[in-house]
């Protein structure tokens, strides 16, 4: 899941021309619209499928199949939900957090 969140993030702050959202700026109003990506792998059939949805400046991040896991990104509010109907479960994680597991990771990779 965690990459999913990491495409995700990157994915929507790219569409955004400038990154206003993320420090509040006045910011330019993205269109609605609806992203499906395909994955596949060395064969000719689809390994999944997902779906990413922008609507009123957030994302919302789908999955197909039986997970019923969804995230979504409120870029004016700096943070991730990341929501699984199947338990039941929701928690919330500041873009800051997300650095500060970044930073950590870059710090492990580069002392190993």
């Amino acid at each position: 899941m965690i990459q999913r969140v990491l495409m995700i993030c990157v994915f929507v702050l790219g569409v955004e021309q400038s990154t206003s959202w993320v420090r509040g700026e006045e910011q330019t109003k993205l269109d609605d619209f609806k992203l499906t990506i395909t994955q596949f792998g060395p064969g000719h059939e689809p390994l999944g499928t997902e779906e990413v949805v922008i609507r009123n400046g957030l994302a919302y991040h789908f999955v197909s199949g039986e997970s019923l896991e969804v995230i979504l990104l409120d870029p004016t509010r700096s943070r991730l939900e990341l929501i699984d109907l199947n338990r039941k479960v929701r928690t919330e994680v500041t873009f800051r957090r997300l650095e500060m597991f970044q930073e950590d990771l870059l710090r492990a990779v580069s002392l190993g």
